[in-house]
């Protein structure tokens, strides 16, 4: 940018940094690309810990017994005792005490026995799509199938008997706003502890930082770089030809990250030799591509 528009004034910084990040996350958004690709695991809490609670009538809160050890890995799980199901809100706040989502309304107002477990958890704070969650235990590592949310919720909170080792499906509660946190929830739940691998797509922090890398390999860096200054030249309004020149530039860059996307994923493309730009689809995927076998 400085190339184009000589050295950044400090008062030009955050527009440049809005340019360039706003070009970054079109990049990352173009596809599922192999290096937003991670991974992560989360561990199950069985149904089996049983605790005693003291319990008063009409009132959302519980206070475990001195022997239970509760934390917030059970936020958003589930407490049964008799014949109701509660959701856990805050498993430990700062008193110590379980807040429920509705009041307590069993039979007694004093000791009870309650049971509790999650099938409930957050995913990383840079979750944007998910791949596949197996189980660690499982020898095949089986895929869990993925179902829309309303499934599992059509089945409602008082799934206690039908707990298992593994679970078979799972959903994922999205966060339109990707400062919150998104969650995953897996069905049956788990009657023990269990390790279960996430592989999914993040979405990009945004760089704000001199030090700061974005994800994509370095060798690929000059993509960004070339996005970075299409946008700018386009903002700056700046004549037909050179806004052309630097689609060329931008669009020879993505295919070299195409081809190599294609050789991540096993797949072999040959690119047409006119390679024009199109104008509609600018950004999503190389131009005049044909599948070529392997």
């Amino acid at each position: 940018m400085g190339d184009l528009y000589g050295p950044v004034a400090t008062s030009e910084e955050s527009y440049y940094n809005r340019v360039i990040n706003d070009s970054y996350q079109e990049l990352a958004s173009i596809t599922r690309w192999w290096w937003l690709e991670t991974q992560y695991v989360f561990t199950t809490l069985g149904y089996a810990q049983e605790i005693e609670v003291d319990a008063t009538d009409d009132s959302d809160t519980l206070t475990p017994a001195v022997s239970a050890t509760m934390t917030t890995d059970y936020d958003g799980g589930w407490l049964k005792t008799g014949e109701h199901t509660y959701r856990i809100i805050d498993a430990s706040d700062s008193n110590g005490d379980i807040e429920l989502d509705a009041d307590w309304i069993e039979d007694t107002d004093s000791d009870a026995t309650a049971y509790i477990w999650n099938d409930i958890f957050n995913m990383p704070t840079d979750f944007d799509d998910v791949i596949s969650v197996s189980p660690r235990s499982n020898p095949d590592r089986r895929l869990l199938r993925q179902v829309a949310p309303e499934v599992i919720d059509a089945l409602g909170p008082d799934v206690y008997s039908s707990a298992v080792e593994h679970a078979s499906s799972f959903c994922v509660f999205r966060e339109a706003d990707k400062s919150t946190v998104s969650k995953i929830r897996i069905n049956p739940p788990p009657s023990e502890e269990i390790d279960y691998i996430v592989k999914y797509i993040a979405f990009p922090a945004t760089l704000s930082n001199d030090t700061d890398s974005p994800l994509l390999p370095t060798k690929h860096h000059g993509v960004l770089a070339s996005m970075a200054k299409l946008r700018l030249v386009k903002e700056r309004r700046e004549d037909a030809d050179v806004v052309q020149n630097y689609e060329i530039e931008a669009q020879r860059g993505l295919q070299r990250l195409w081809r190599e996307q294609n050789r991540s994923r096993g797949v072999s493309h040959r690119f047409g030799r006119r390679g024009g730009v199109d104008k509609k689809h600018m950004f999503y995927r190389p131009q005049n591509v044909s599948s070529t076998s392997p």
